[in-house]
Order: structure tokens, then sequence, then C-alpha cells
């Protein structure tokens, strides 16, 4: 980068005509490494001053976050599976940042540079759809707004408005935690619980889900149940494509949610999908992770 010259190389008493066209031939070039030669082209100023999510990187394997990546946005596809190593922090700097976007179907890793660590950890996994914001203070890195697309996650603890804390592991959605294990495929001819919510919030909340059945030939039934006791409608269809229900309920902060399922034939299998949960008016989130019962 070119240094701007002192302002009193063309105002001092003693400047000449030649001082005054040296010092506007050195702003003019200042301000087109800024601009670039397209002084309309707001894109190149913001990626030469090197701003947060002024440009995108491609990545479809590992990559080496250097110095020229400060204020990309490297968008993980494909496979994942593979590491985002960083420079040291050091050599990165205090103010460094970038962003990391994984729309592959793996596990990112961010892995800085020997001991130093993101989060207090040597290591970060970045689920598959999710993004985050990387900051470095010079030492150590800080990750900011991780944000999952299905807001679900593995991820340590957590207090929410100082009063629920989430022990390390479990997974978490903005008013409740996802408890239990995910049943996979299930040809169980009498109700079996597919996923567990407990809530801490309280209000009436909108859910929503579609069930499915495999081959038509069985019916597929399902149901909302509240803290382990019916409190949903019962839904039944022979759907392969399936069909939506929604239904609103009354929630107590406490409160667990299920969606139990079943299907008619042993031989069969039912599927619950795009399993969400929000409030009337607002769209809904999906904590059920779109789970396919039988094929996830």
């Amino acid at each position: 980068m070119t240094t701007l010259l002192a302002s009193n190389t063309a105002t001092a008493a003693t400047a000449t005509e030649g001082d005054v066209k040296t010092f506007l031939d050195n702003l003019r070039t200042v301000i087109a490494e800024f601009l670039g030669t397209d002084t309309a082209n707001k894109a190149t100023a913001l990626a030469t001053l090197q701003s947060l999510f002024a440009g995108s990187l491609t990545k479809t394997a590992a990559y080496s976050v250097a110095a020229a990546d400060r204020g990309k946005t490297i968008i993980a596809t494909g496979t994942g599976g593979w590491t985002l190593t960083l420079t040291a922090a050091a050599t990165l700097g205090d103010g460094f940042v970038f962003a990391v976007v994984n729309n592959s179907s793996g596990v990112i890793t961010i892995d800085p540079n020997l001991s130093e660590t993101v989060n207090g950890a040597t290591t970060y996994s970045v689920l598959a759809g999710e993004t985050t914001v990387v900051f470095c203070d010079g030492t150590k890195f800080i990750l900011f707004g991780n944000v999952a697309m299905t807001l679900e996650g593995q991820r340590g603890a957590l207090t929410i408005n100082g009063l629920q804390t989430h022990s390390a592991g479990t997974k978490y959605i903005p008013f409740g935690r996802l408890e239990g294990s995910l049943n996979q495929a299930t040809a169980s001819t009498s109700m079996v619980e597919s996923r567990n919510i407990r809530f801490f919030q309280s209000g009436t909340f909108r859910f929503s889900f579609r069930l499915k059945t495999n081959t038509g030939a069985a019916t597929a039934s399902a149901q909302i149940y509240k803290n382990g006791a019916a409190a949903g409608t019962l839904r039944s269809t022979t759907s392969i494509a399936g069909v939506v229900y929604t239904e609103d309920l009354a929630i107590s902060a406490g409160d667990t949610v299920q969606i139990f399922y079943k299907c008619s034939s042993a031989s069969d299998t039912a599927a619950v999908r795009e399993s969400k949960v929000g409030t009337a008016g607002s769209p809904l989130f999906s904590p059920f992770v779109d789970i396919e019962v039988g094929q996830r």
C-alpha cells in the first residue's frame, strides 16, 4: 500500500507547484489502491480493506487459512470431513476475522496452530449446515454467531437468560433442549417415541410434521405427546409422499413433548419427516433434525 504523503507537502509555505502536483498524484494513487481503477466498484474497496464478508472462497478439501483470507467467507461444499487449519494467531494478528459456512454433508474441523485454542478447545467441529465467524485476538480464536440450519448441534454448556444451564454434550434449541436418543426405523405396530424436546419457555407452540409410509401398503400413524401422554390428534395415512399435519399445543416451562409413531404392518415402516416447532405466525424451526424414521 502506497504511503499517503503528509499534508504539509502541498500546504507548506515553501511548497512549490511541483510539490502540489506530487501530493495530488500520491493522493490519487492511494485512493485508487482502495477503490480499484473503477471508483464506483464498492466491492473492490471492501475487499481491499479486507472487510468481513467482502469476498468468498469455496473449498472442497483441507485448507490452511492465511493472512490473505482476512474478511473472507470460506464456503465448504462436497462431502466434508476435512480440516480448516489456522495460521498462528500471532501471525494473523489481533482483529483478524473470517467466516465459515459448512454447506457440505460432513463435519469441518477448525484446527488452530499447535497448542492454540478456538473457544477454549484445541479444535472445533463445524457441523453440516452450520455457519460461524472466527475472530483472532492475537493469541487465540473466538467464535461468534454459531448457527445451525436445523438449530441443533452437539455443543458445550449453555445458559439461557441466566437461568437454565445445558451440560456439555446436550443438544439445544432457542426455547428448549433435545433429550434422549434418536430412534431409527421402526416397523413397530405399537407407538414408539421418535424424539423428545424439553421446553424452557411457556406458551402456545405450533408443531408440524410430515407422515409417510415406505410402500403405501401399510398405514403410518403418529401423534404428539406431552409429558409422555397423548396430547395431539392421532394422525394416520397410507401416503408414500407423506401428508403434513400441523397443530397448536399449550406448553408450560419444564414440559416435554414427543412425537410417537407406529406402522400397521411389521413388514413395512412409517416415517416422520420435516418435524418442526415454533409459534403461530412465525417461521417454524426444525429441532427434530428433519428426521425420516427409517432413513435419516
